[in-house]
């Protein structure tokens, strides 16, 4: 996973026509340490469909505010510039709940029926 350092480059990693999944994280968040060691599995199984960045909420927080982040760790897949689906909850997320996510989010895109 990709960790963006700037708005400019979060903003034209997400503008490119190849799905990016955006987690906003901060490096004091217990629950974004639980979910990191699942990552790397995420990311391969659907690394030939999306690109992954993580956004420190704290390092960017007009990134975090432009796009209503106020809990993480939240995960929201972009398509050329725009939100397609988002994972928001108050509870601790799983590698299941952030796999069916992604599912149903890819699933929503025209070219990745592969992964539905």
């Amino acid at each position: 996973m990709h960790a963006v350092e700037t708005t400019d480059e979060f903003y034209e990693r997400t503008n490119a026509k190849r799905p990016v999944l955006a987690c906003f994280q901060a490096p004091w968040c217990g629950d974004c340490h639980a979910l990191r060691p699942a990552y790397p599995e995420i990311e391969q199984r659907f690394g030939p469909a999306v690109d992954f960045v993580q956004v420190d909420i704290d390092a960017l927080p007009d990134v975090a505010r432009a796009h209503e982040v106020s809990g993480i760790p939240s995960f929201i897949l972009f398509s050329s510039g725009r939100e397609v689906f988002r994972l928001v909850n108050p509870r601790r997320k799983t590698k299941e709940e952030v796999t069916d996510f992604l599912e149903r989010g890819l699933a929503l895109l025209p070219r990745s029926k592969e992964f539905s």
